[in-house]
């Protein structure tokens, strides 16, 4: 077991290394909070990195950026359902 993960997208398996060199570095004991971390990160914001860039991309391209700036996130979220 290494510092990567693989991604099945759609079919399409990659090996996405969760930091630098990391398909070259296995996971002992002692770093395995570490390779725990990163992969929970991975899950939680970089595979939705693209999604979420583009739904707010979305978002202002229909309602102007300074309207949503009047309400907080859980006003926000009851707007948006």
């Amino acid at each position: 077991m290494t510092f990567s993960v693989n991604d099945d997208d759609f079919g399409s398996g990659k090996e996405v290394e969760l930091c630098t060199n990391g398909k070259n570095i296995d996971v002992t004991n002692s770093n395995k909070h570490r390779y725990i971390n990163l992969v929970a990160k991975h899950h939680v914001c970089d595979r939705l990195k693209v999604q979420a860039e583009a739904f707010v991309s979305g978002l202002w391209s229909v309602i102007d950026k300074s309207w949503l700036q009047l309400f907080n996130e859980p006003e926000l979220q009851v707007l948006i359902r």
